[in-house]
């Protein structure tokens, strides 16, 4: 850029610019007038309403109760998968009905272990069966055990006594605590059992 100076008295400096100068000036002017507008446009397209919507795309994902609750969806799923039977390679396990069931009246359902094989049931071992509660009926204990087994060499049988409290379908359901022993090894094992019985 070239600047050409004239001094007039004590007036001052004038200054005059140049062609090239003022070509410079120009040329100035319109990369600064450029980038405000691309400035501008950048601003309107990051508008709030813009900025809500992207923070609503990439915000967190509610979680399901599934995974609010990781712990007891085991537990869950076996109780709703619960049956009245268990077969297994070393033993049979069920929960039978005894009799009628009638509104307000005492009744019983029987837990009935039979060990195969080699296998006989465990003599020694603190057979439990803990009940989960129920709408329709009342236990009279929420724990049942050994003292309510009858033991044989292959088989245990507990009775577990019921009051229903409605008429219809009622369900029962726990978790039976037992052992099946050889002559070498005793196993021990927990499974889920469930019985809906018809009340009157």
């Amino acid at each position: 850029m070239i600047w050409i100076a004239k001094h007039r008295g004590n007036n001052g400096v004038r200054f005059r610019l140049s062609r090239i100068a003022a070509g410079a000036v120009g040329m100035a002017g319109v990369i600064l007038l450029a980038q405000c507008n691309r400035e501008t446009s950048a601003g309107a397209e990051a508008s709030p309403a813009t900025d809500q919507a992207d923070e609503r795309r990439s915000g967190p994902v509610e979680a399901t109760p599934a995974a609010l609750k990781p712990g007891a969806g085991r537990d869950q799923t076996a109780q709703q998968s619960a049956g009245a039977r268990v077969t297994d390679a070393n033993f049979d396990l069920s929960v039978q009905p005894v009799g009628t069931y009638q509104v307000k009246q005492k009744g019983s359902v029987n837990i009935v272990l039979m060990a195969k094989g080699v296998y006989k049931v465990n003599e020694e071992y603190p057979y439990k069966f803990k009940l989960e509660p129920s709408p329709g009926l009342e236990y009279q204990q929420d724990i049942v055990k050994k003292d309510a087994v009858k033991l044989e060499k292959k088989r245990a049988t507990m009775t577990v006594s019921l009051t229903p409290k409605a008429a219809g379908k009622q369900r029962l359901s726990g978790k039976f605590y037992f052992s099946i022993c050889t002559d070498e090894k005793c196993l021990i094992d927990k499974r889920d059992l469930a019985l809906d019985i018809e009340v009157k």
